[in-house]
């Protein structure tokens, strides 16, 4: 395979990939809006899903990478972008594809850092209110052995010897 076969090889892997980088930002989005919305409860279908989408870059960026050594090797340099765009002109398509790549990349991380502040925040409330029913509980056990009559015949110091 020459190395312009390659080099676009290369660019539909990344297209691929951003396909795949757009569903984990909706996923992502959906996240958010659960969490907002207090459903926890349907949250871990939609992580199921999203691991999913994550499995898939894993297998796209194997092959990406694969070529990309294939690339590197042939021309002997560390990264593709030592090559001469003039000679090579399907590398500007490749990329802009990586441009776009890091720009989903960079706004599903956003968007994870907002949903773990919110998820937390929900979590901590949460203790918050599991505490105040355990208080209320305790408090509610007391205060029920201050209303209950004495049931002993006798009084608990009274000496009954010697009568």
């Amino acid at each position: 395979m020459n190395i312009e076969a390659r080099i676009h090889q290369l660019t539909e892997i990344l297209h691929k990939k951003i396909v795949v980088l757009e569903e984990i930002l909706k996923t992502t989005t959906t996240q958010g809006n659960l969490i907002k919305s207090g459903l926890i409860d349907q949250l871990a279908k939609v992580i199921e899903e999203k691991q999913q989408y994550m499995n898939e870059i894993n297998k796209l960026d194997s092959t990406f990478l694969e070529h990309y050594q294939m690339v590197k090797a042939h021309f002997n340099v560390q990264s593709i972008e030592m090559l001469d765009v003039r000679q090579y002109p399907a590398l500007v398509s490749l990329k802009q594809h990586a441009t776009k790549v890091i720009s989903i990349l960079k706004q599903i991380e956003e968007l994870d850092r907002l949903n773990n502040e919110k998820f937390n925040a929900h979590f901590e409330a949460l203790k918050q209110d599991m505490n105040k029913l355990r208080t209320e509980k305790q408090n509610k056990k007391i205060l029920s052995s201050y209303g209950k009559k004495y049931t002993h015949p006798q009084g608990v110091f009274v000496d009954n010897k010697d009568r």
